[in-house]
């Protein structure tokens, strides 16, 4: 199984959309499923990610399933000397460098935020989408036991933050790192 995680194009945050450049970088997505093979393509609810989605899935001749734990890393913010709502992903890396990928959700920095409570939203979303595929979490690890032999490949439009700690999470490491 492939997954492929892409960010939304150009957003125009205000008005939960893509720019005229963000909708030339969807646009230029159509190719997707000429380099890849993908069966599904699944997108955050919000606008840009969804705008991004549709011009490959048109392509594909697929829909675009909306996945509701793909939404924005909303409120996923820590306290930092220089700005005291720092997004997660932007802390400096000599902050995370001694976090280690098991315990990171116990260190200090994290304690009280809203992203512990996202974390477990998006792994228990992410969990419940691949257990019908057969792979599941087992000794600290992954299995794919009932995987399919052929090679299935999804892509999934979304953010940053959502891309980058889903990532994490596949990897069992810091989402920030």
């Amino acid at each position: 199984m492939k997954l492929h995680i892409i960010r939304h194009g150009e957003p125009d945050y205000e008005n939960d959309t893509l720019t005229p450049l963000g909708l030339k970088q969807a646009k230029a997505l159509t190719n997707l499923p000429e380099i890849m093979a993908v069966r599904r393509v699944l997108s955050s609810p919000m606008g840009r990610a969804k705008e991004t989605a549709r011009p490959a899935a048109q392509a594909a001749g697929i829909p675009v399933e909306i996945i509701p734990w793909l939404r924005e890393m909303d409120d996923v913010v820590v306290w930092d000397k220089k700005r005291p709502d720092l997004a997660v992903w932007n802390l400096p890396p000599q902050r995370l460098s001694p976090m280690e990928s098991g315990s990171w959700l116990d260190e200090e920095i994290f304690c009280g935020t809203k992203l512990i409570r996202r974390w477990e939203e998006l792994c228990a979303g992410a969990d419940a989408f691949l257990a019908p595929y057969g792979i599941v979490r087992k000794n600290g690890g992954w299995s794919a036991d009932g995987l399919e032999k052929d090679s299935l490949e999804l892509a999934f439009f979304c953010h940053l933050g959502v891309g980058l700690t889903l990532t994490a999470y596949l990897l069992d490491v810091c989402p920030p790192a």
